[in-house]
């Protein structure tokens, strides 16, 4: 018996074209008995080359296997799964590699045509697709891109194996990447209590302007002691992340895509360290070990007013904001079902220009922190006059007493957003009434701004 968990095996003729393969795994068996050895996987229906896991099954006679004889279990299968672009990555200036999830019509794949570049004067070149494979072809460019170009193609006319249309994204971002810095790659959205039939994930934004590839950046837990515990690497060849940009990490992209329709380029699979129910904290690494962001999750994140966690993820209100401030994650809505693996956050709230053209103004007067996912935080939008100011927040009830210090002694960027969750000191979320939220920020020089704001709790 073969001791891993997926093996790939493809056939193709003395001419590469139309082929049998599979991607076969334990998981196929549907029969933890059977999966452990002494029976062969068999396909259902022979006529069906499409590699979909329906059409597989562990063997029904009582030899184990069928060898040189028809299979045990054949009947018809129609059950069809679509291939789908899932990443590129960078070879050279002028070559690119796009992978997809299934081997591809190795024909189709030399023709070329299906490629196309996007208001470019470039063209592409040269289609090579590795006929090993065949899940992987090289993009030649008829110039080499330079450090500061983006070139946008598009898939159109690819076939898969049994010549159904490959999905692709409208365009695909190829560009010479950069190295990522601290802040550039950060954690945007944990699953880390899990539901029946859900796969924990990492979501990572690339926040910046350019793309950078993912090759030797890792997710790492932190444990208790504050050092490195398990780690896993995003990547382990070149992968581009565009700018601006989602991407769930997981150990199972499937179940992301059955759950939520996480589309494959929205996905990469790797052995995500298993994250504690409790709460934990994440960093995501480069390849050299430098911390490019850490991440604090915890279950406190959760009004205590909402429904269990178990299945909802955490989401962070802004990919801007500090990964590591409790208070900048909110839990994912139930019209979103209750995570975003991939795509914009249900709870995203874009930074900008406090209300009423103040320096700090609310985006609702009121809100209801009672984890329905629809207004459950107060947030605080602010402006100064540069970054590094000194910032104090304290609510009173109106009864003049104070109820909660949501911040203390925080340095503030230029702008960006304060979120109270609703809670006194003690985690309590406060009853109904009107709060008044008084800020004190200040810089090194001495300047203080000051405002004061009502905000009602429904």
């Amino acid at each position: 018996r073969i001791a891993i968990a997926r093996v790939s095996v493809v056939c193709v003729g003395r001419e590469p074209a139309r082929a049998a393969y599979t991607h076969y795994t334990d998981a196929r068996y549907g029969d933890a008995f059977k999966a452990e050895g002494g029976f062969s996987l068999e396909r259902i229906d022979v006529a069906n080359i499409n590699d979909t896991p329906l059409n597989w099954s562990a063997s029904a006679d009582h030899s184990g296997g069928t060898p040189a004889r028809p299979n045990s279990v054949a009947g018809h299968c129609d059950a069809l799964e679509r291939a789908s672009f899932a990443y590129a990555g960078m070879i050279a200036p002028d070559t690119f590699s796009l992978h997809f999830t299934t081997p591809l019509d190795i024909a189709d794949a030399s023709a070329g045509g299906w490629c196309r570049v996007i208001g470019s004067d470039r063209t592409v070149t040269a289609t090579l697709p590795d006929t090993v494979g065949m899940a992987t072809v090289g993009v030649v460019l008829s110039a080499p891109l330079p450090e500061d170009e983006m070139l946008a193609i598009s898939i159109d006319g690819l076939r898969q194996v049994d010549g159904l249309p490959v999905m692709a994204p409208d365009t695909i971002v190829l560009a010479l990447p950069r190295e990522a810095a601290e802040g550039d790659i950060v954690v945007n959205e944990i699953l880390f209590d899990t539901d029946e039939g859900q796969s924990e994930f990492v979501e990572v934004c690339n926040v910046t302007g350019h793309c950078i590839d993912l090759d030797g950046i890792a997710i790492v837990t932190i444990g208790d002691d504050g050092r490195p515990s398990r780690s896993a690497r995003v990547s382990e060849v070149s992968r581009l992340m565009p700018p601006r940009t989602y991407l769930a990490v997981t150990a199972d992209t499937a179940s992301l895509g059955l759950v939520w329709h996480c589309r494959p380029w929205q996905s990469a699979g790797c052995s995500l360290p298993s994250l504690r129910d409790d709460g934990g904290t994440l960093a995501i690494l480069d390849a050299g070990a430098a911390t490019l962001d850490l991440a604090v999750y915890s279950p406190d994140s959760y009004p205590s007013t909402a429904r269990p966690p178990q299945g909802i993820s955490l989401e962070k209100i802004h990919p801007s904001m500090a990964s590591g401030n409790p208070a900048n994650w909110l839990p994912a809505t139930a019209e979103c079902g209750y995570a975003t693996p991939g795509r914009t956050n249900s709870q995203y709230v874009a930074p900008g220009d406090p209300s009423g053209g103040g320096t700090f103004g609310l985006a609702c007067d009121y809100f209801t922190p009672d984890g329905d996912g629809d207004n459950d935080a107060a947030l605080l939008h602010y402006r100064l006059p540069a970054g590094g100011w000194t910032a104090d927040v304290t609510v009173y009830d109106s009864r003049g007493r104070v109820v909660a210090r949501p911040v203390m002694g925080e340095t503030l960027a230029g702008q960006g957003t304060i979120v109270w969750n609703g809670t006194d000191d003690d985690g309590q979320i406060l009853g109904q009434g009107i709060y008044v939220i008084l800020i004190h920020t200040f810089d090194a020089q001495g300047q203080k701004i000051s405002k004061k704001l009502a905000v009602a709790i429904n």
